[in-house]
Formats: structure tokens, sequence, C-alpha cells
């Protein structure tokens, strides 16, 4: 009976019958049915003379499960044609100026660090982004005592401190439990714990040298620290608190972009000054297991890394996104930890900063011309193509691309956050749409 139900509902898509979305749709499919089925919807939906009429009617008709299946393949399909991802979502006027921003993995929290020692944070509402805590700066700050800074009744009477540092890094835990700030005026990485209600001050980590970039592993058992005296610390968590372990020093490492595989057995670091700019791939020593995780040095990265300025490791540390004299995707081999030009996405040009999402579908690239580029993989075409270029008028600081690429958060010089989300699928069938009509008169 079920074969039949299968076989009836394939004639049902085969056909192009306009009932083919009937109840009958309600079945579960097998793989090869699914497939069959969403490629037809699909090619029909965009043959339609009304694509959003029919589409909003596949919508109200087929299972959830195939429906999932066609809009994720006209959105791959959509927005590879009409050459666009994200539409502009929300600004908010945050510091006086952005050092650092970062986005949570499940998009609900924003936490940008400014020129003012402050870490503001934003959380989702529902509708749209809204202030929700300030974190009033660092202990450590020079000329400043913790006692002096006990003394400090309010937000107001922060803001009065002279000689402020500037909040480089920002991260946020897997969980959101933790938000970890660094700076590279006050030497020292602080740690801030949500109790319930509000994020509260937890541990400072002490590095005695500037805090060039920080990263914890999304187990939250370890945070990774480099600092300007070419040392990468590492610092593990006891169930109570964070001690310092490991500390990796070189002489010829400036450690920038500090970046954990999910699984925590490799970490990257762009080293960008000295007279060799180059990336260090560190991986976990598994030969001799000594209570805590131990790392080495696996290998130095120097092709494509001509006036270096930025890198991103993918989570599952299969790609390694380049930002040098050109912009370059390389694989990273797993078993000898070396690399190979997987592919080259422009030239003759640098980018302040790269982000790869979650899957590696998505790459975004942030350009001193103001030009934000974000380039997705298409299947079809086995590599990464450009699909939007987001004009800042603004100037941009930083930026960060969400963990499954449906948002963008830039800073501006002008101290705004601006908010991209994923275009809707109907907005890109409406413009989808348009072109159509355009190409059908000329």
């Amino acid at each position: 009976m079920k074969k039949f139900s299968y076989l009836f509902l394939l004639l049902f898509v085969i056909c192009c019958s306009e009932n083919y979305y009937a109840g009958a749709m309600s079945s579960k499919l097998t793989p090869c049915l699914a497939k069959i089925a969403c490629d037809k919807i699909v090619s029909d939906i965009l043959r339609s003379h009304n694509p959003v009429d029919m589409f909003r009617k596949a919508q109200s008709s087929l299972p959830v499960e195939l429906i999932q299946e066609v809009e994720n393949e006209l959105f791959n399909i959509l927005s590879f044609d009409c050459k666009q991802q994200y539409d502009l979502f929300q600004t908010i006027q945050s510091h006086n100026a952005i050092a650092s921003v970062c986005i949570s993995m499940d998009n609900q929290l924003i936490v940008t660090g400014g020129n003012d020692s402050s870490v503001k944070i934003w959380r989702f509402n529902g509708k749209g982004y809204e202030y929700f805590q300030t974190l009033p700066g660092h202990f450590a700050k020079r000329g400043m005592s913790k006692k002096d800074y006990a003394l400090i009744s309010s937000e107001q009477d922060f803001f009065s401190v002279p000689n402020m540092d500037r909040v480089d890094s920002v991260l946020i835990s897997l969980d959101n439990n933790l938000i970890i700030t660094g700076s590279i005026d006050d030497d020292s990485v602080n740690i801030w714990k949500f109790n319930g209600s509000e994020y509260t001050y937890f541990q400072q980590l002490a590095c005695n040298s500037l805090v060039l970039s920080i990263s914890i592993s999304q187990d939250q058992q370890i945070i990774i620290v480099g600092c300007d005296d070419n040392t990468i610390r590492f610092w593990y968590f006891d169930g109570n608190k964070y001690n310092e372990g490991q500390n990796f020093s070189d002489p010829n490492v400036y450690p920038e972009n500090l970046k954990f595989s999910s699984d925590k057995r490799t970490v990257t670091c762009c080293s960008m000054l000295g007279g060799t700019p180059s990336i260090r791939i560190l991986k976990l020593d598994e030969i001799e297991p000594i209570g805590v995780p131990q790392y080495r040095l696996a290998n130095t990265i120097v092709n494509w890394c001509s006036h270096l300025n930025a890198a991103d490791l993918s989570e599952d540390r299969d790609i390694i996104v380049v930002a040098s004299e050109d912009l370059n995707v390389l694989r990273l081999n797993g078993a000898d930890y070396s690399c190979s030009l997987l592919q080259q996405l422009s030239t003759g040009g640098w980018a302040q900063f790269v982000k790869v999402s979650y899957d590696k579908s998505l790459i975004m690239a942030g350009r001193p011309n103001d030009k934000i580029e974000i380039w997705k993989f298409i299947r079809q075409q086995d590599k990464y193509v450009k699909i939007q270029e987001i004009d800042c008028q603004f100037g941009v600081s930083k930026g960060d691309l969400s963990v499954n690429g449906h948002v963008v958060v830039l800073t501006g010089d002008n101290g705004c956050i601006n908010i991209w989300k994923r275009i809707s699928l109907e907005k890109l069938l409406e413009i989808y749409a348009k072109k159509c009509q355009i190409l059908a008169v000329e």
C-alpha cells in the first residue's frame, strides 16, 4: 500500500497537473522520490507566470519535510541568480567608536567592545535587537587599582575615569553563559558570567602583556590568549575557575586571529609582523597526555601569506580562508597539516577581516573600500562564487557572520551597528519575477 502511495505521488508530480499539491503528498517520501518531487516543484515555480503565488500554494499543500527541501533549493538558486543574500534589517547607535563585535551561536545576542572601555550587549526580542546591558570596562586599568574601581558607583561615574582602554576582543560562549573580553591597553582578559538575569564579573586572566586575540573552545574548557610578547597562553577550566597552563612561545610569532576548531584538535593564528608573515597551526598532542590538553606546532604556512591581514579556520578544520595580498581558500590536510590552494577568490586586494560560516557555505570578506563581499559555495560549480556586495557608506571597522549564515553584523567608524539578515524567499521570488518580466519585454 505504501509503495502504491509513493508511485501515485510521483505520477502527480510528473504529470504537471495543477492538482499535484493535493493532500496525497502528505505521505512521507523516499529520498529518491523526494529529490524528484523537489526538483519538479522548484522548476514549475520558477517557470510560472506568478512564482510568488505558486510558491504560496506549495507552502499550503506540501508536507513540511518536502517544503523545507523546496525552500532551500529555491533560495540557493535565487540568491545566486539575483545576486542577493542579505537585506539591511536594523541599525543601532552603540559606542562612539567600536573596536570589536561578536554575534552568539543562536543569533540572540550581539556584543560590542568600544574605545571607551565598555562592553555593550544587545538582545533579540523577537522583532529586533534591543539594548540589554553594559559591562563597564576592564578592572586592570592603568593607574587604577581594583579598590579604586570598586568605588565607582555608577556607569556615569565610570565613564568619567580618564585613560579609558579599548576593548579589542569580544567572544560569546556556545551556550551564551560566558562573555569574554580582551583589551590591548590593559594586558588582561575578563570573563563575565550570566546569573539568570544579567552578566556579572567572574574572573580576570592577567596576561602581563598586550592582548592581541582570544578564543574559547566550544566546550568552554580552554581559553587561549595571543599576546604581543610572542606567546599564546592556554587557560584551563578546573570546574571553578580558569588556571593558566601551557604557554606556546616563539620569537617570530605575533599571534592574532586565534581560532579553535570545533573539536579542539586544531588551533590557528596569524602572525602578521616580522620578516615573514605566516599562519601557525597548532595541533592537539595525543602522544603524551598529561592531564590537560597540550598543543604543539604542526605547521607554519608562509605561502599565500604575503601582506597577511586576517584568516579564519572552518569549524571542521577543513579550510582556512586567508586575507593577504589575494583572498584565498586553502585546503587543510588533516593528516600532516599541510595546505594547498583550493580556490583564489580575488586578486590584487586585501581584506580587513574574513569570516567562514559553520557549514563553510558562506565566506564574508570586509574590504577597506567599505565593500563587504559575500561568497557562496555553489554545488553545481563546485566553487565559491561572489553573490553579493554590501556597500557600507559609513565605513566598516569590524564584522561578524552568524554560525548559520543568516545574520551579518557590521560596525562602522561612526559607532553604529548595522545588522543584515538573510533576505526572505518571497522577496527573492518577487525580484526574480520582475527580472523575468524585464527580460520578456526586451
